[in-house]
Parts: C-alpha cells; sequence; structure tokens
C-alpha cells in the first residue's frame, strides 16, 4: 500500500512540474516569434497558421485521450489482458495515425484553402506566408497524431517518466530548430520547429511503448470497443472543438484590422492564460481522482463538501489575482515582454487587451474545476451544452458591440463566453445534481460580499484611473491587506479539502 501511495505522489508531481513547464515553453515560444519578428505580418501569420497543431494536440490529448482512450483502453487491459490490449492500441494507431496523415497530405497539397478559411480577410501576400507555413507545419501533424496515442499508451499503464513532458520537449525542440534556422528561413523556421518537435515528441514515447505496440487490426476489438470509444470521445471532442473554435473565430475575425493587432491580442490571451496555468490546472488535476473515487462509492455528501471547499479556495484567489492585475496590467505587461522589440503603443494595446481577458477568470476559474466534476460525475453533455450556450453569447457579444469597441470586442466576448459557460454548470450543479437549495446558495454571505468587493475595485479603477506605478502598488497593497483583514474577521480562511 506504502508503494502505491509513494509511486502516486509521484505520478502528481510529474504531471504537475510536466504540465507547468510544457506551459510555460509554450508561453516562450509564442514570446520569441515576436522577439525575433517583432510584431508584424510575420507574427501574426504564424499565429493564424499556429492555430492548426494548438487545435490538434488540444483535440487529441485533452479530448481523445482523457474522454474516451484512456478509460476504455485501461479497462481492456484490466479485464481482457495484456495481449488485447496490445491489439487494440495497435488498431487504434493505424485507424489514427491515418486520419492524420490524410491531414497531413491536405496540408502539404492543399494549404491555400485552409489559409483561405483561417484568414478570409488576408490580402495575398499575407495569406502566401500562411500558406508556407502550413507546408511547413504538415509532417508534423502526423507525428503529433502518434504521439497522443502513444502518450495515452503509456497513462493507461500509468508510467508518469515521460509522458508528463511531451509538450516540453516539443517546445524545447521547437527553440533550437527556431534558433539554428531563423537567419535562412526566417519565419518559416517556425513551421519547421513544430514538425521537428513533433517528431522528438513522439519519438521519446515510442521508446517507452515500443514493446507495447503490435500493429494488427483486430476486427473483434474494433466491433467491440470502438462504439464504446466513439460515444465516449464525441462530448469530449466536441468540448475541446468549441473552445478552442471560439479563439479560432477570434483571429479569423481579427484579421480585417491593422498588422500586429492579432499578435497584440495573442500575447494579451497568453499572458492572462499564465495565471490559470499556474494557480488553477494543478490543483484541479489532483482533486480529479479523488471526486471519481466519491462518485463511484456514491459519497454524494463528501462530493458536496470537497466542491464547497474548493470553491471557497477558488474564490480567494479569484480576488487576489484580479486585484493585482487591476492596478498593475500595465506594469506585469511591460515586465514580462520587457525584452520584445515592441513600441511603447504597442505595450498599452496589450495591456488593454490583457485587462479585459482577465474579466474572463470570474468564469474560467472555477471552469476548469467545475470541468473536472463533471467528467468524475459521468455528465460530459452538459459541458458541451453550456459550452454552446457560451459561444452563443460570444457571437451575440460580438456582432452587437463590434462597431462600438473595435478589436477591443474579442476578449470582452471572451470573458462573457466563459462567464457563461461557468454559470450554466454552477445552476445545473445545483439544481440537478444536488437537488437541495442549501447546495446552491454555498454561504451566500461570502459570496456576496466577494461580489461586491470585486465590483468595487473595478469602479475604483475606471473612476480614478491612476498611471504612476508607485501609486498602483500603494492601491494593490491596500486593496490586498483590507481584503485579508476582511476574510479573517469573517474567519474565510478555515478551510479543509
Amino acid at each position: 500500500m506504502k508503494q502505491n501511495r509513494f509511486s502516486l505522489f509521484h505520478s502528481f508531481g510529474f504531471l504537475t512540474v510536466g504540465t507547468v513547464l510544457g506551459k510555460a515553453t509554450g508561453f516562450l515560444k509564442h514570446y520569441l516569434i515576436v522577439y525575433f519578428f517583432s510584431i508584424s505580418q510575420y507574427s501574426d501569420a504564424f499565429f493564424i497558421a499556429n492555430m492548426i497543431p494548438e487545435l490538434m494536440v488540444n483535440i487529441l490529448i485533452s479530448g481523445l485521450l482523457a474522454g474516451a482512450l484512456i478509460p476504455v483502453g485501461g479497462e481492456i487491459l484490466t479485464i481482457e489482458g495484456e495481449k488485447t490490449f496490445e491489439s487494440f492500441i495497435g488498431s487504434i494507431i493505424m485507424i489514427v495515425g491515418g486520419v492524420c496523415a490524410v491531414f497531413s497530405l491536405l496540408l502539404l497539397f492543399f494549404p491555400e484553402y485552409i489559409a483561405i478559411l483561417l484568414a478570409p480577410d488576408y490580402g495575398y501576400e499575407q495569406r502566401l506566408i500562411v500558406v508556407q507555413l502550413l507546408r511547413y507545419f504538415s509532417p508534423g501533424m502526423f507525428f503529433l497524431g502518434l504521439a497522443a496515442i502513444l502518450s495515452g499508451v503509456l497513462q493507461i499503464l500509468e508510467d508518469f517518466r515521460i509522458v508528463s513532458f511531451g509538450l516540453f520537449i516539443y517546445n524545447i525542440i521547437f527553440f533550437f530548430t527556431l534558433l539554428l534556422f531563423k537567419n535562412k528561413l526566417n519565419v518559416y523556421a517556425a513551421g519547421l520547429g513544430i514538425s521537428i518537435g513533433a517528431f522528438f515528441w513522439f519519438f521519446s514515447h515510442l521508446v517507452f511503448t515500443l514493446k507495447y505496440i503490435k500493429i494488427n487490426i483486430s476486427v473483434k476489438i474494433i466491433s467491440n470497443y470502438l462504439q464504446k470509444t466513439a460515444k465516449l470521445a464525441i462530448p469530449s471532442l466536441l468540448i475541446i472543438f468549441i473552445s478552442n473554435l471560439v479563439l479560432i473565430i477570434e483571429k479569423n475575425l481579427a484579421s480585417v484590422f491593422e498588422s500586429g493587432t492579432i499578435s497584440e491580442l495573442n500575447l494579451a490571451f497568453r499572458l492572462t492564460n499564465l495565471f490559470l496555468v499556474i494557480l488553477i490546472l494543478p490543483l484541479s488535476t489532483v482533486l480529479l481522482p479523488r471526486l471519481s473515487k466519491y462518485f463511484s462509492a456514491k459519497k454524494y455528501e463528501k462530493i458536496s463538501e470537497t466542491i464547497q471547499q474548493v470553491m471557497k479556495i477558488i474564490t480567494i484567489g479569484l480576488v487576489l489575482v484580479l486585484i493585482l492585475i487591476v492596478f498593475n496590467i500595465t506594469l506585469i505587461t511591460k515586465g514580462i515582454y520587457y525584452f520584445l522589440n515592441i513600441q511603447s503603443q504597442n505595450f498599452l494595446s496589450i495591456s488593454k487587451y490583457a485587462l479585459l481577458y482577465a474579466l474572463s477568470f470570474i468564469g474560467l476559474f472555477y471552469y476548469m474545476f467545475l470541468m473536472r466534476v463533471y467528467f468524475s460525475m459521468q455528465k460530459v453533455w452538459e459541458i458541451v451544452k453550456a459550452n454552446l450556450l457560451g459561444f452563443v453569447s460570444y457571437l451575440i457579444i460580438y456582432f452587437l458591440l463590434k462597431d462600438r469597441l473595435a478589436s477591443s470586442v474579442f476578449p470582452m466576448a471572451y470573458a462573457i463566453y466563459a462567464i457563461v459557460t461557468t454559470l450554466y454548470l454552477v445552476v445545473y450543479l445545483s439544481t440537478n445534481l444536488f437537488k437541495t437549495k442549501t447546495f446552491f446558495y454555498w454561504q451566500k454571505s461570502f459570496y456576496i460580499f466577494n461580489g461586491i468587493y470585486l465590483i468595487f475595485i473595478f469602479l475604483f479603477k475606471v473612476s480614478f484611473n491612476y498611471y504612476d506605478l508607485k501609486w498602483n502598488l500603494f492601491l494593490t497593497s491596500i486593496f490586498l491587506i483590507f481584503y485579508i483583514i476582511i476574510l479573517m474577521k469573517l474567519k474565510m480562511f478555515k478551510i479543509k479539502i
């Protein structure tokens, strides 16, 4: 038993460290693109073309693996044994590899049509850069598909030594390729880096999984398990697709604005996304197995208690982060992007976008945890419904405010999307899964106080929009100290998980 706990502890450690390293180097990847190519048509073109590999990684890793391959593969390994498991994996590799190979060929021979879909308002020269980047990406899409399946095999076998660092390896190889070939290939070195990085991601996992791969398609296995895999995969893939579609549409519509707007929006989004990864993702990942265990044992009171405690922690973290961002977003932006060769006007635009993207934290901080709650309780289709409702809200806000807000409409609409999606999950959780009035009003006074406090902070910032660095740091300290004192007075720090 002690050995299992020790192994579990190490698995969580690998996952947390690997996730942070992967996301941090992913942020650095976008940082280097602007560092080497400035905010220009080249950086814009890369960020547009890069939506393809990012979408593929999210669909395969977060959708297919988490939602379908891992639970089905684990069931086969447990019930039917290693030989059947090896045949199943071989069949999946053939199917997914074949689909990815077709997609790679489409990128290689017909990138012009995909570029038109991604950036319809681009001129010929700008679109040509996107086209060439897609061609460089094409081999990588095949290896990304294979790497995803091998990653799933290792997770089923509970071997997290290398799988936790797949994205990190992918990004590190990208850096080396970019540095080696940027003078010769210009921005296309980044395209080459995507493909070479994908190959090394695949190869690093192949070393650990080669003995489990038997490439033979078993009709019996496919007929027995493919339907179940598809049934689990469809809602998970829809969730990933919708959430990524919002960002794809943003870049698509933003292509009508002046050159550099897409890069500014992208840098602002990546900056705010760092807070989510560091603060919320590890907590949510660690709690998922515990929630699943409670659900299997029908310990609904434990689930309810855990959710309420975690929501309280998230709320406190949300207020602290927003106080920091609201008063210091310009300082944070200039500090993180200090080494980029961009003008002060670009810094101001990125800061403005980042502040608007930060409003999405009001939804996303809770969403990242609630999504795992729904996964543990096998209510995945409700997450799909929530995202569809949020997506419709995004489009409504865009069309209502696009003329008034110009390019600022994109982060504002994204914030509404995140908040509406989360509200649906909270309401459904309270009224359908836990059919008690008390659950819906989790410590009502606590949430009312935090809501009023946040509204006051935003109104204060809007009314007295100070730009002096020292004054903003002073206000940050005052609001943080005042908030902590109130929490201590209300005895809100007594939290157990």
